[in-house]
């Protein structure tokens, strides 16, 4: 077992580290370590979840599946209110939208009080898409937290969405999204 060194980052009048102190931090500091890993998790439980819908004969990338899924908690979104609800470009989302679209999964119709912004819903063929894909990516995750007790899954997505609230307030007030 790795043994891990005592980590002190000096910051002023004991103020919290900044993030590039956080960045720069040796990869044993517990949070610098934390954020690479759910990096890393992130993108290997995604590209797994990707190939195995490919496998399965429902191929679509997951960026697809956040704006269909955006779309149903969100119904009549504009592409702008997407992109900052999935924290992908807005040029990206118009792309995405545009697809989907042709697929025949979602629907445009004209924004009521802006007249260069449309308005997004999901079509019945999109919904029936998100299902079956639904139904195969929540397979996939029971494997993925196969290992995690009930208690342990509940306990870590209640710490994820504590430091969500956190992280996505400070991207806010930064005008990142």
């Amino acid at each position: 077992m790795a043994s891990h060194k005592s980590v002190t980052i000096e910051t002023p009048d004991d103020a919290a580290p900044s993030a590039v102190d956080l960045l720069l931090a040796p990869p044993s500091f517990p949070p610098a370590r934390a954020t690479f890993q759910m990096r890393d998790i992130g993108h290997v439980l995604g590209t797994w979840i990707e190939r195995n819908l490919r496998d399965a004969g429902t191929p679509i990338p997951l960026a697809y599946l956040r704006v269909l899924n955006t779309l149903e908690e969100r119904e009549g979104s504009t592409g702008r209110q997407v992109a900052r609800a999935t924290v992908i470009t807005a040029q990206t989302v118009a792309t995405i939208l545009n697809r989907l679209e042709a697929n025949g999964h979602v629907l445009r119709r004209p924004h009521h009080e802006n007249k260069r912004a449309d308005r997004w819903f999901l079509s019945d063929a999109g919904r029936e898409h998100l299902k079956a894909v639904r139904k195969r990516v929540n397979a996939d995750l029971v494997k993925a937290y196969g290992g995690l007790t009930r208690d342990e899954i509940t306990q870590l997505n209640g710490l994820i969405e504590k430091l969500g609230a956190t992280v996505f307030r400070l991207g806010e007030n930064a005008g990142l999204l």
